[in-house]
């Protein structure tokens, strides 16, 4: 296992970026417009249209089910939240956003958001959330693995929004990262029932084996494979073309770090040391 070395506190340095923006009579507005036209879009929409009997039972049941007109659960109070932030905090943003400086790929239960986190402004983060903060490969690498999603999201936060830095955002209290350290348990039966967890788990083999067989505390297994996840996600943003390209000709720049809330500490990957250090 790699070993983790401290560092002193210091300040991060100021991010560059650069907007793309689409003029209204450039090439690529025409080809947006241009786009209705397509052969058969009408009829694919209206086959779209028509419901699987047993789909449109469940889109019925949605809104007209046991739970729809209470809040057994507190789901209103965040709707209500989520309308008053938009009447009152909303309009205070400007129409254009920030200028986006990085598309951040954070882990789906990160406890805090990224822009909280770092400070950054609204809209200058363009962020991806996934399970445990797991980027899958490519397709040009591994088809069957890959993700139109998230390689849409890449590309789009780089090539048109303009972002130069890559971040891979997890914790050390990731639960599909504990869940993959479990032996026995709830959580690890659950993993090898689903048929997604279970490709999830696949993806996610490579790091978890690096931390097998350590007999370190159960608080510092979690963080070493948090970030051995971090460092394989890296990785596969390396098998994305249009990613390699753009940190071949030091366009992009990649980054990695680790939240350790319980101990107060934030790890961040070294790319030259290839190691982590406690910023």
């Amino acid at each position: 296992m790699r070993s983790s070395s401290r560092a002193q506190r210091h300040t991060p340095g100021t991010i560059s970026s650069t907007v793309v923006a689409i003029p209204p009579g450039s090439v690529i507005g025409r080809s947006f417009r241009l786009a209705s036209p397509i052969p058969d879009m009408g009829a694919a929409a209206r086959r779209c249209n028509r419901r699987p009997a047993r789909l449109q039972g469940a889109a019925e049941r949605a809104t007209t089910g046991p739970m729809n007109g209470t809040d057994e659960d507190g789901f209103d109070g965040l709707r209500e939240a989520a309308r008053s932030w938009c009447a009152e905090d909303g309009a205070a943003l400007s129409p254009a956003g920030a200028a986006c400086r990085a598309v951040v790929i954070a882990a789906s239960d990160l406890p805090v958001e990224a822009g909280a986190l770092t400070g950054a402004a609204p809209g200058a983060l363009y962020q991806l959330r996934l399970p445990g903060a797991l980027v899958p490969p490519s397709a040009e690498t591994d088809a069957e693995a890959a993700d139109a999603a998230v390689a849409a999201g890449l590309e789009f936060g780089l090539r048109l929004a303009g972002a130069r830095h890559v971040l891979v955002l997890t914790h050390a209290r990731c639960g599909l990262i504990g869940a993959l350290l479990e032996e026995s348990g709830e959580r690890a039966m659950a993993m090898a029932r689903s048929g997604s967890l279970r490709g999830w788990a696949a993806l996610a083999a490579p790091a978890i084996g690096r931390t097998a067989g350590s007999e370190a505390p159960e608080a510092d297994r979690r963080r070493f494979a948090a970030m051995e996840i971090v460092r394989l996600s890296i990785e596969n943003l390396l098998s994305y073309p249009f990613l390699l390209d753009a940190v071949l000709a030091r366009e992009v720049a990649l980054h990695g770090w680790c939240l350790d809330a319980e101990n107060g500490a934030l790890w961040t990957l070294d790319p030259a040391a290839d190691v982590f250090v406690r910023a």
